[in-house]
């Protein structure tokens, strides 16, 4: 199903993915080799996703780079003009002092950097007023898989969650939107297949808000 046959206001999505292509190969991750078709969100398909979104915080980003958008600003703009409060997660590979002060310009709320991949920290860049911006570094289990991934609460030791719960989408069907305008019932859905036979082996991560995803270390 596509966000454009949606109703209004009848989908809860905790990720809008802005593209899936990415500049890393992080062993959690399953990039470079998901089979799924590459691109990049168009402005109407953001219009399109928020206009089924029934809550108004989303983060942009799924299995992707955010920042290789090149009107990632615009996305940002088009979604505080309608009401969203966004914020992303990133390598911080394409990140300079310019670009990110005109990511907090065009409205972006909070920025979640990632160091494992190419070792960017928080401290090289003066954060501008008013953006939350936070560093993590994923404590991955030694015996997770260079290249697969049952989901990140699979190979992420996150005692503090309670273990094995029912997964986010069959507990409150939080869907995350990809970058074609196509629904993935949630990170572990890597390719958008929608088969609820994904969920037989997640350990259940529990999304209390679509904030949550961010501050998964406590």
């Amino acid at each position: 199903m596509s966000v454009f046959d949606a109703a209004p206001d009848s989908r809860k999505v905790y990720q809008i993915e802005t593209t899936n292509w990415c500049n890393a190969t992080c062993t959690y991750c399953p990039q470079p080799t998901h089979a799924r078709k590459r691109g990049f969100i168009e402005e109407a398909t953001l219009r399109a996703a928020i206009a089924c979104m029934e809550n108004k915080v989303v983060s942009l980003h799924h299995f992707g780079e955010p920042l290789l958008h090149k009107k990632l600003e615009r996305l940002i703009e088009v979604a505080v003009e309608l009401g969203v409060t966004v914020g992303f997660s990133t390598n911080g590979k394409g990140l300079v002092q310019a670009r990110l002060e005109r990511l907090r310009d065009a409205g972006l709320s909070w920025l979640r950097l990632h160091t494992d991949p190419f070792g960017v920290r928080l401290k090289s860049f003066a954060i501008p007023e008013g953006l939350e911006f936070t560093e993590h570094r994923l404590l991955v289990k030694s015996d997770a898989p260079k290249k697969e991934m049952v989901s990140f609460s699979g190979y992420l030791d996150l005692p503090q969650h309670g273990g094995a719960q029912r997964c986010s989408y069959l507990k409150d069907s939080w869907q995350v939107v990809l970058w074609d305008g196509s629904f993935a019932l949630c990170c572990h859905d890597v390719e958008g297949s929608q088969s609820l036979d994904l969920c037989k082996d997640c350990d259940g991560y529990v999304f209390n808000s679509p904030r949550d995803w961010g501050n998964y270390d406590g």
